[in-house]
């Protein structure tokens, strides 16, 4: 509990918004890729961010998805 306290406190001290609206926007942004790759729903995906003890952010993202979109080759 005094982890995710911390957390809080970092994320608006040095975003100056609140945790919460943070993963919001990563999961925005995870799901735009994602979508490119997968059929994958927004509600399919989930991300913890957690703070360590030596002051670092750790990232979870699970996510699932019924298939892999067919792949483009990139002209180089």
């Amino acid at each position: 509990m005094e982890l995710l306290n911390r957390l809080d406190n970092v994320i608006k001290k040095d975003k100056k918004i609140n945790p919460q609206y943070m993963k919001d926007v990563i999961k925005s942004d995870i799901f735009y890729l994602l979508n490119n790759y997968f059929e994958v729903e927004y509600n399919d995906i989930d991300i913890d961010i957690d703070l360590t003890e030596n002051n670092l952010y750790s990232l979870t993202i699970v996510a699932s998805g019924d298939r892999m979109k067919a792949m483009q080759i990139i002209p180089r």
